[in-house]
């Protein structure tokens, strides 16, 4: 009993209980959370109709490239602004 009531000691202090006492950090991790499982029905979704369509790995495959192209074109931009503000 001891140690359930040192976790939430911790928890309460130093943990998340001190983030959900403001009411903006609630309402955000709540939409965010709603937001993924969004996400992820969609993804889930597309890849299931594509296969119900096609019955195809290449397709899928094709797919999976569509959804990471954006990210892969992304990614090494925020990796040069450092260097380039510091210049």
């Amino acid at each position: 009993m001891r140690a359930i009531s040192a976790i939430k000691t911790y928890f309460n202090e130093k943990g998340m209980g001190r983030a959900l006492r403001h009411r903006d950090f609630v309402i955000y991790s709540s939409t965010h959370g709603i937001s993924s499982i969004g996400y992820w029905v969609q993804r889930i979704g597309l890849t299931w109709l594509v296969w119900e369509l096609t019955g195809s790995a290449k397709w899928l495959g094709l797919i999976a490239a569509a959804e990471a192209l954006p990210n892969l074109a992304l990614l090494p931009s925020p990796a040069r602004w450092p260097t380039a503000w510091t210049a």
